[in-house]
Parts: C-alpha cells; structure tokens; sequence
C-alpha cells in the first residue's frame, strides 16, 4: 500500500520533497507576488515572493498572535451565536485585522507596478476575506488590478501552473 501510495503521490504530485523554489519563482509571472502565511506557537510569519528572486520574511511579535487569537474567537463566536452583529461590524472587524497582520508593511514589500496577489493563507486564515482587508482608503483587491486569487499551497500552485501549461 505503501509504494502504491508513492507511485500515485509522484505521478500526480510530482513536487513532493523535491520541491524546486527556482521553478516555482519561473511559473510567476514578472508583476505577481505571493504573500504565504504561517501561524507558529509564538509569532505569525508572512513570506513575500516575488518572481525576481526575491523572498522577504516578515515576523510578527507575541503581541500579535495573541491579538490574532482573540480577534478568530470573537469573530467566530459572533459569526455562529450573533449574525447581525457580525454582520454590522465586519468593516471594522476587518480593519483590526489588517492591523494585526500588518498587511501595510507586508504589502510595502512588494513593488508598486505589481499587478497580481496570490494569497496563501494558513489555518484559520482561509476562512476569512483577506482580499477585502482596507488599506488606507482602499481595499487589498483594489491595489492589484489583475486580482487577488487564492491557494492552498505553494505546491499546488504549481502543481496547477503546470497542468494549464501541459498541450493535450
């Protein structure tokens, strides 16, 4: 079972352990970057790649994920038990969590020509509308006019890429 396992896992997902970042960078097109973020036991890490090469790491304080933490609860609890309040202070809900992510100095990272966002959330952050976090008098989607898209995985983007490329 083992090896079958290993057999479908190369076939269909080639990247495994062997994961090449240069050619994952290559599939990027020249103006896209890719914010990924992690949440570890201490801090909240975000890794801004871009196609040239160019990888920055921004690190959270404890501050933060603690803030991060409680924000989730109360966002969820209110989400589940009290829709309208959910509802009613969404905006600015989502203004705290800019500020928790600090989605202005990640988003300073990246060049101002760039036209394209994919967003690799981790854990819980799938669940939330990252692409309508505010930014100054604007939205996250509205800086990048090609979009902002989503992911699950930095492997899987190029497992993607890779297929949409293949000629049948």
């Amino acid at each position: 079972m083992r090896r079958q396992r290993n057999e479908l896992q190369n076939r269909y997902l080639p990247i495994g352990s062997s994961f090449k970042f240069k050619s994952f960078q290559a599939i990027l097109d020249k103006r896209t970057a890719i914010i990924e973020w992690y949440i570890l036991d201490d801090k909240i890490l975000a890794f801004i790649v871009q196609s040239t090469g160019e990888i920055t790491v921004w690190e959270s304080q404890l501050e933060d994920l603690e803030a991060l933490i409680d924000w989730e609860n109360q966002y969820l609890a209110d989400y589940h038990n009290q829709k309208e309040q959910w509802r009613n202070q969404l905006k600015e809900r989502l203004q705290k969590l800019a500020e928790i992510l600090n989605i202005e100095e990640i988003l300073a990272q990246i060049p101002k020509d760039f036209n394209r966002l994919i967003l690799i959330p981790h854990r819980f952050l799938h669940l939330l509308p990252l692409h309508a976090l505010p930014v100054g008098e604007s939205y996250l989607i509205d800086l990048f006019p090609k979009g902002v898209t989503y992911v699950p995985s930095c492997q899987l983007l190029l497992l993607v890429q890779a297929r949409q490329r293949t000629k049948i």
